[in-house]
């Protein structure tokens, strides 16, 4: 099964996880509703029978023959189907009768089913819990873009993207920039130089190379703070063409570290006002485009800078 917005709900889910009591739930279920709108499926474990004997069972296309089947349940405090995400998620055994299935199609067999309370994502690594009520509420959502402030780095981040604070030369550094290259390998470092250097303010675009868990590299070169109004364009530019950049390669969803906030000297509560504006502003212009966004923050001081503008 390969199937890019079950991929992109896989990463919402670890996300969430992740980000623990702080975290937001507003891009599961943006991930959630952009995969019902466009035929997300996911991996079912069943118990194939005779037909006289499902219920609610399944009927599927084996070729040109139906199989019938039972969902294989989660027993405890409630009776939940399980589903996953991509087969690496599976406990062993459980692939022998497992069914690729659109999401839509189970959410609507469980509605229908009076004895089953819901749907655990993951069950046996980092389950998820949808009950009817979640069901239906993430159901109802309006689909619309979102960013979420996070802490941590971008390299903890399962997303489309992660956002690199490049220098001039794009061959690596300190900070995120050089623990970018370490994780990814001399396979970024190679390619990175057939760009030539990259101007302050643009963005480009590279493969992930040894990062797995996620698609691709934004790099962006941040302003050395000089407190000229042009420090504020380029940074603004830094987040603009990233996400323009994200766009273009159908990527829906990035995390950005905190640009030019370390070395570059770009004071914090400066930095993420424009970070926040700017974002906002793509959003507005791009009201088709659902992404999800997440502002990582390596340090508290980071954090509270952002929190202090959102709150």
């Amino acid at each position: 099964m390969d199937n890019r917005y079950t991929l992109e709900f896989e990463r919402a889910i670890y996300n969430f996880r992740l980000e623990g009591d702080d975290a937001s739930f507003n891009p599961v279920a943006n991930a959630f509703r952009m995969g019902i709108e466009n035929d997300m499926e996911v991996l079912v474990p069943v118990h194939l029978a005779p037909k006289d004997i499902i219920t609610p069972g399944l009927c599927l296309k084996n070729g040109d023959s139906p199989v019938f089947a039972n969902y294989a349940r989660f027993d405890g405090a409630d009776c939940m189907v399980g589903a996953y995400t991509s087969e690496k998620e599976l406990a062993p055994g459980d692939l022998r009768d497992v069914v690729c299935y659109r999401m839509s199609d189970l959410v609507s067999k469980v509605n229908e089913w009076s004895g089953c309370t819901g749907i655990i994502i993951n069950p046996h690594t980092m389950a998820f819990n949808m009950h009817r009520e979640l069901l239906d509420q993430m159901g109802k959502r309006p689909l619309s873009s979102t960013f979420e402030v996070v802490r941590g780095s971008v390299l903890n981040m399962h997303v489309g993207a992660i956002v690199n604070a490049a220098n001039r030369t794009l061959l690596g550094g300190g900070g995120v920039d050089g623990a970018i290259h370490r994780l990814a390998g001399p396979g970024l470092l190679e390619e990175c130089r057939g760009y030539g250097g990259c101007k302050t303010g643009d963005a480009v675009i590279t493969g992930s190379y040894n990062i797995d868990h996620t698609d691709a590299i934004i790099h962006t070169v941040g302003p050395i703070y000089s407190g000229r109004p042009q420090d504020r364009i380029d940074l603004a530019n830094c987040y603009l063409n990233s996400m323009q950049t994200a766009f273009e390669n159908g990527i829906r969803s990035i995390a950005f570290p905190c640009i030019s906030t370390g070395a570059y000297g770009f004071p914090l509560g400066e930095a993420a006002k424009i970070a926040v504006r700017t974002l906002s502003e793509w959003f507005d212009r791009n009201p088709d485009v659902v992404m999800n966004v997440y502002l990582c923050c390596f340090r508290d001081e980071e954090y509270r800078s952002y929190m202090n503008i959102l709150n």
